[in-house]
This record gives C-alpha cells, sequence and structure tokens, in this order.
C-alpha cells in the first residue's frame, strides 16, 4: 500500500510538474492568439535596439533587420485585431520588404535598399495608427493600454530613422554632419536624439530637408505624449467615479 501511495504521490509530481512547464508556453499561445498583449510587443521592439545597433551596419544584418521589422509590425498588427483589408495590405507591404531586402542583400541593389526601407517606413507608420486607434477604444486604462502607448512612442522612432535612412539612400550627398556614411543604427540614434529633445552631439542635420524632417519628428512625438496622456489622464478619471459608485454599493 504504502509503495502503491508513493507511485501515485510521484506520478502526481511529475504530472504538475510538467503542467508547470507548460504554463507559460500556454500562456504565451493564448496571448498571441487573443491579442492585446502589448507586453509581447513592447519586448519585440525592445530587441530591435540590441538587433539593429549591433547587426544593422553589414547587408546580412540589414536584411535580418528588415525581416524583424516585418514580423514585428505584424504582430502589432495582430495584437491591436486589424481588420481583414488592412491586414491583407499589411501582408503585402511585408512582402515586398521581404523580397526587396533579399534582392539589397544578394545583388547590392540600392533600388531594392530603398523599397525595402520605404516599405518598413510603411508598415511603421500604419501600425502606430492601428494602435493608437486600439488602445483608444479602452474603456479603462489598464497596464495594456499603457505598454501600448509606449509602443507606439517607440515607433514614432523607428519610422523616422527609417524615413532618414530612405533619404540618405537618395540624397547625393551626407546628410548628417559628423557621419558622411550614413547608417541605420546611426540613423536610429539620430531619430531618438531628435525626438527625446537631448541634444544634438556628434550626429546632427547637415541639410535644409533634414532640419525640416528633424523639426517634424519633434513636434510628432511631443504632440503624442501630450495628447496621449491627457487622453489616458480623462479615461482615468472617468473611470474612478464609477469605481468608487460599485465600492459603495
Amino acid at each position: 500500500m504504502s509503495s502503491q501511495a508513493d507511485e501515485k504521490h510521484g506520478q502526481a509530481s511529475e504530472d504538475s510538474a510538467k503542467r508547470a512547464r507548460l504554463l507559460p508556453r500556454r500562456r504565451l499561445r493564448d496571448a498571441l492568439r487573443e491579442g492585446d498583449s502589448y507586453a509581447l510587443l513592447l519586448i519585440a521592439l525592445a530587441a530591435l535596439f540590441i538587433v539593429i545597433p549591433i547587426f544593422g551596419g553589414s547587408p546580412a544584418g540589414r536584411f535580418a533587420s528588415d525581416v524583424l521589422v516585418s514580423g514585428i509590425l505584424l504582430l502589432g498588427l495582430h495584437t491591436s485585431h486589424v481588420r481583414n483589408r488592412g491586414w491583407r495590405f499589411a501582408l503585402l507591404i511585408a512582402a515586398i520588404n521581404i523580397v526587396a531586402a533579399a534582392f539589397a542583400l544578394f545583388f547590392d541593389s540600392r533600388l531594392a535598399t530603398i523599397v525595402s526601407h520605404s516599405s518598413s517606413g510603411a508598415l511603421l507608420l500604419l501600425t502606430p495608427a492601428v494602435v493608437v486607434r486600439r488602445i483608444l477604444s479602452h474603456r479603462v486604462v489598464a497596464a495594456e493600454t499603457i505598454l501600448g502607448a509606449i509602443c507606439v512612442y517607440l515607433m514614432i522612432g523607428f519610422a523616422f530613422a527609417f524615413v532618414y535612412t530612405v533619404v540618405g539612400q537618395i540624397s547625393s550627398q551626407p546628410i548628417l554632419a559628423g557621419q558622411p556614411d550614413g547608417t541605420t543604427p546611426n540613423y536610429l540614434y539620430f531619430s531618438y536624439v531628435t525626438m527625446t529633445t537631448l541634444g544634438y552631439g556628434d550626429l546632427r542635420p547637415a541639410t535644409k530637408a533634414m532640419q525640416s524632417l528633424a523639426v517634424v519628428e519633434v513636434l510628432t512625438g511631443q504632440l503624442f505624449l501630450a495628447i496621449a496622456i491627457a487622453r489616458l489622464v480623462t479615461t482615468f478619471r472617468l473611470q474612478r467615479p464609477q469605481t468608487e459608485v460599485d465600492d459603495a454599493s
């Protein structure tokens, strides 16, 4: 009897350990299937800050970065429950991006590089708009709402980085003073220095067009922060009286 009880106990412990191992995978699968989990999107965007600066300067690194950007932005659209027409349009842009990035990698085509970065920029303009629409539909300010707003702010910086990359590709002269040979990591760094109004040091605009784009990025980033925070605070204030009424009842 004792051996049978020990065997049953061991089997129960093994089953419990197996369920514990499967739980994180199940939660991840459920989050991917149901959407509205901007924590995953934020982690993926944070990974770009590691991949692009380290590998974005080489042809293979640029290809990997473009593929990763497409996948991350498709994740953002899925998380925000984009409609079928918008989803098909995003898949088409992502496919163009990956094919153009492959041509740029194997054939060293300047045109393919421009097309690849342009399609990445198009996705980076589409996805934040969809995420904003989704988080503004939240009636309660929850953690996912805040994370979604952070993701949008980060994607604005990425979008302008790819815009600068395209401008650098088509320009006949360096567009950044202090770094004649512009690369995607440099443009990414310049973008966030501009958007956060950190102040120019080693990199600064070298043309009138870049100065204008920098002004647009500063205004876009600052206006988003002002409007998003105001909206979230207003929603939070509206839900507090209702919460207090529910608690009182």
